[in-house]
């Protein structure tokens, strides 16, 4: 190529072997389905596929433009990255993308592409349009109802009555690692709304 362009080479850079990100390339969560065909009922998982990839935006950060197109070639990696050719297919993947804003700026970037976006219910929105099920989770919009925790993994909890729903629920389940490493990074996160409620949860205390 060098050879080929040589007559052009005092505004080309040639760099062999050029590494194409600052950081080793890894998603957020992979959820692997056992069963592919088994749907799943939850509503942040009827969009899952046999391989489902996720990436989440703490909450002070959100889902730009840049974010998606690294994603996506993420799930371009991920199916090239195998034992052999063809061995996953494009529709064995979907995309969640997390955040706790709404990205306005990346929603109007899909649909200037081509893609539609519509959404699914409060907070759940999925992309048409691309070689991937893609959705976007927007934890404010979220029902409390129905993703009481994922709604609530913030440090901008402003609501008594949503701490102590969460305090409620985590009574229940106050044995299971995974309430009790949620349940720590919130307590921290929002410590003075937690020590408003801390003497009605015996376990939260």
């Amino acid at each position: 190529i060098q050879i080929e362009l040589e007559q052009e080479a005092d505004n080309l850079l040639f760099e062999n072997e050029h590494m194409l990100g600052t950081k080793p390339m890894q998603v957020d969560v992979l959820i692997t389905k056992r069963d592919a065909e088994k749907h799943i009922r939850k509503n942040i998982g009827q969009i899952f596929k046999k391989y489902n990839l996720i990436e989440y935006k703490s909450p002070d950060d959100y889902v730009c433009i840049n974010d998606y197109h690294k994603v996506l070639g993420y799930a371009h990696f991920f199916l090239a990255d195998t034992a052999h050719v063809n061995e996953i297919g494009y529709e064995e993947i979907s995309i969640s993308f997390v955040s706790l804003t709404y990205p306005q700026k990346l929603i109007k970037y899909i649909v200037s592409k081509g893609c539609e976006v519509e959404k699914k219910e409060e907070g759940i929105y999925y992309v048409y349009g691309e070689q991937f099920a893609i959705q976007i989770l927007v934890c404010s919009g979220l029902s409390e109802e129905s993703n009481l925790w994922l709604r609530n993994l913030t440090n901008k909890i402003k609501e008594t009555a949503t701490v102590e729903k969460l305090a409620q629920e985590y009574e229940k389940h106050k044995e299971n690692k995974l309430y009790s490493s949620v349940m720590d990074i919130l307590i921290r996160a929002n410590v003075a709304k937690f020590n408003e409620v801390k003497n009605m949860c015996e376990a939260l205390k």
